[in-house]
């Protein structure tokens, strides 16, 4: 572990059991379409991380056929943050999430990107009293990629000597375009795209130590 020099976490689904929270939020948001249900929850599925409001905009624009505006997009995010926040204060830590943390604090930094708007996403951390384990949080106002380039910088570290932590594809996506080590957290949503990529998630967090060791990290 004395190589990595910076470990970054998604926040749903990998350090708090809540990624099914928000998409059942999504669901109860557009439940008067029962017709896109499906469509819906497969969409917000496969861009987990990204934020809720690009998700608005496709729903209204590729399924309801509506115009989206600041107005609309207000109402909703509103009303989203309504239905989770509640909720997300209240859920369990994933297995071996607070362990880890507690691992890796005074030893080496950990980080947030998530696509969580920014001010939410402080909130919760600081409302869970996580914000002791977290170097910096980023969410939803940058990119995943430049959150890994900003924690680069700040911890003068490669690439390589960093390590991504995410339940998403988005996760993943942003780790290998920046050639960060990536580890994913188990969901029964993502087993299959995983398993495609040949990639082994983890059920408990405290497993990436083991993983740590195994990395094959630069110079």
């Amino acid at each position: 572990m004395n190589r990595t020099k910076a470990v970054i976490f998604d926040f749903d689904g990998v350090v708090l059991d809540s990624a099914n929270i928000k998409t059942e939020a999504f669901l109860e948001l557009f439940k008067e379409f029962p017709e896109y249900q499906q469509a819906i929850k497969e969409y917000h599925i496969e861009h987990q991380g990204i934020t809720r409001y690009k998700k608005f905009e496709w729903i209204y624009s590729e399924l309801l056929n509506k115009p989206y505006n600041e107005e609309i997009k207000e109402k909703l995010g509103k009303g989203f943050s309504e239905l989770v926040f509640k909720k997300i204060m209240k859920a369990d830590a994933l297995p071996g999430a607070i362990e880890f943390l507690e691992s890796l604090k005074n030893n080496i930094p950990a980080y947030i990107a998530s696509g969580t708007p920014d001010i939410e996403l402080n909130k919760i951390v600081k409302g869970r009293h996580f914000e002791t384990y977290f170097k910096a949080v980023y969410g939803s106002d940058i990119s995943k990629e430049e959150a890994i380039d900003r924690v680069a910088d700040l911890e003068s570290a490669k690439n390589s000597e960093m390590l991504f932590i995410g339940d998403a594809i988005t996760d993943y996506k942003a780790a290998t375009s920046r050639d960060v080590p990536f580890i994913a957290v188990y969901s029964d949503e993502m087993k299959e795209y995983w398993q495609n990529r040949g990639i082994e998630p983890v059920n408990n967090l405290m497993e990436i130590h083991e993983k740590m060791d195994q990395l094959v990290l630069d110079e």
